[in-house]
């Protein structure tokens, strides 16, 4: 079994409420769904390494089976070997999961300081606490940026 795709979000298409591809792919959008499923397989791996790290192994075993057996059928299905790259995406995702794990982890950790640190922002000048001098605002220090109603400059951490 393997997720079916309806091409208007809508489940018109016949069979596609109750699991089942149509009978032909004249109503599908063949490089969308393509597109689609490459997108899907390059997270996967992450997301059962994140979600089910005890069973990681087992779970991309058990898909790497199931897509074996089925793309053939989707390829003849949408007549496109195409398809056939979602294999070779999954496998290139599952040997980096790790790096990819670390780079979430990272970002995770960056995002945090992001949010402290815009949370303790010190506002330096603003239009109103900043006269103008010789007919314009003064620069960001370090910028070429004018310091303008919208614009403040703040201290970053060191």
């Amino acid at each position: 079994m393997f997720p079916v795709y309806c091409p208007d979000n809508s489940g018109t298409v016949s069979g596609c409420l109750r699991n089942a591809c149509p009978d032909t792919p004249k109503y599908a959008n063949t490089e969308r769904f393509l597109k689609a499923s490459i997108g899907w397989i390059r997270y996967k791996p992450l997301l059962l390494y994140i979600t089910q790290r005890a069973n990681y192994e087992t779970e991309i075993a058990k898909m790497k089976k199931n897509l074996e057996n089925v793309i053939p059928k989707i390829c003849d299905y949408f007549e496109n070997d195409d398809f056939k790259a979602i294999l070779t995406e999954l496998e290139f995702y599952h040997t980096h999961v790790q790096e990819h794990y670390n780079d979430f982890e990272n970002t995770k950790s960056a995002w945090l300081k992001i949010i402290k640190f815009l949370k303790n922002t010190e506002k330096v000048y603003t239009e109103k606490s900043c006269p103008q001098k010789k007919g314009r605002y003064p620069q960001v220090k370090g910028t070429d940026l004018p310091i303008g109603a919208s614009f403040m400059t703040v201290k970053w951490p060191n």
